[in-house]
C-alpha cells in the first residue's frame, strides 16, 4: 500500500524517474519511491506553500514535523504516522540511507523560504550540497556501489555549478541574474 502511494506519486510528477525506476528489482525500486516521495512532498511544502496560503511559520513547523519523522525512521521500532514516511522508514531500514542526508534535504528546501538567489557559485554551494548532492547520497545507498569514491562523486555531482547552456540545473538557475 505504502510503495503503491509512493510510486503514484513519482508518476503523477511527470517526471522520467518513474519509468528509470521501473528497471531496478523491486525492493530497490520501492525505497527509491520512497526517497523521492519525500524529496518531492519536502519541496512542496517550501516551494508551493505559499500559492496554498500557507505562511512562512506554518512551513517551518511542516518541514519540522517531516525532521521528526525522519528520526522516527531511525529508532528501533519507530513509527511515523505519515504514510510517505512510513515508507521512507521502510528504505531506510532496508538499506543504509544518510540521517544526515535525509535531514539536510530538508534543510535545503527550507533555504528556500528564506532566499531563492545567491550572488556567488560560493554562496550557492551549501544549498546545492542539501538540494542535490544529499539525494545522491540517498540514491547511492540504494543503488549500491564498492567504491567508496562514489560518495565523493555523488557530492560533487550534485554541488557542480555548470555553465549557462538550455536545461541547467535546480542549483545553476539560483545564481543571482541567471538567465536559465
Amino acid at each position: 500500500m505504502i510503495g503503491h502511494l509512493a510510486a503514484r506519486l513519482t508518476r503523477k510528477s511527470r517526471s522520467n524517474f518513474y519509468y528509470a525506476f521501473l528497471a531496478l528489482p523491486r525492493r530497490r525500486r520501492a525505497a527509491l519511491y520512497a526517497v523521492y516521495a519525500f524529496c518531492r512532498t519536502v519541496d512542496d511544502i517550501a516551494d508551493l506553500g505559499g500559492e496554498r496560503g500557507s505562511h512562512c511559520a506554518d512551513q517551518r513547523r511542516e518541514l519540522e514535523r517531516w525532521r521528526r519523522d525522519v528520526a522516527l525512521c531511525y529508532e528501533p521500532g519507530g513509527r511515523p504516522a505519515d504514510p510517505i514516511a512510513s515508507g521512507l522508514a521502510q528504505a531506510v531500514r532496508a538499506f543504509a540511507i544518510p540521517r544526515d542526508a535525509l535531514l539536510a534535504i530538508i534543510d535545503g528546501v527550507e533555504m528556500d523560504l528564506d532566499q531563492v538567489r545567491y550572488e556567488t557559485a560560493e554562496d550557492l554551494y551549501p544549498y546545492c550540497y542539501r538540494v542535490a548532492s544529499a539525494v545522491g547520497l540517498c540514491c547511492i545507498e540504494i543503488f549500491g556501489y564498492t567504491d567508496p569514491r562514489a560518495r565523493e562523486y555523488a557530492i560533487k555531482l550534485g554541488t557542480s555549478v555548470p555553465t549557462p547552456a538550455p536545461g541547467v540545473s535546480t542549483c545553476r538557475r539560483r545564481i543571482s541574474g541567471s538567465s536559465a
